[in-house]
């Protein structure tokens, strides 16, 4: 998605980032207001299915041509165009978590908020610039 301006109420427009749940619930996990930019968000905990013990998610690990192997569950990268946001936040769920933070830290005009799982645990993460403008709902 991308916002440009102000709302009705004089404020920049606010969307919220789904919490990433294995049913068909729909949680807030955040909310960001967009100052001009784009938002985009993968995330691979909709769209699976289960086969004997193995999850089997949607996206497709190019390298191997088999659906990913990675701790990500949810990318959402906000940059100046849809269409780089949506390319990289797809990227960045191929990807384990510590792949995604070093390629998002080290692009410029791109910044991120991750939700990841590590040790049977879900954490999130945000870059240094969104940081600030991200309310949590944990």
């Amino acid at each position: 998605m991308r916002a440009k301006g102000l709302n009705l109420s004089d404020n920049y427009w606010l969307v919220g980032i789904e919490k990433p749940m294995d049913n068909l619930n729909v949680e807030i996990i955040a909310t960001v207001p967009l100052k001009n930019l784009s938002l985009a968000t993968s995330g691979n905990y909709r769209n699976y299915y289960e086969s004997n013990d193995s999850i089997i998610y949607h996206t497709i690990d190019p390298k191997s041509g088999y659906p990913s192997n990675t701790n990500m569950l949810s990318a959402s990268v906000f940059a100046e165009s849809c269409m780089v946001a949506d390319a990289y936040a797809t990227a960045f769920m191929v990807l384990n978590f510590n792949k995604a933070k070093e390629i998002l830290d080290s692009t410029a005009d791109l910044e991120g908020f991750f939700v990841y799982k590590e040790n049977n645990q879900i954490h999130t993460y945000s870059s240094q610039n969104i940081r600030s403008l991200i309310n949590l709902y944990e």
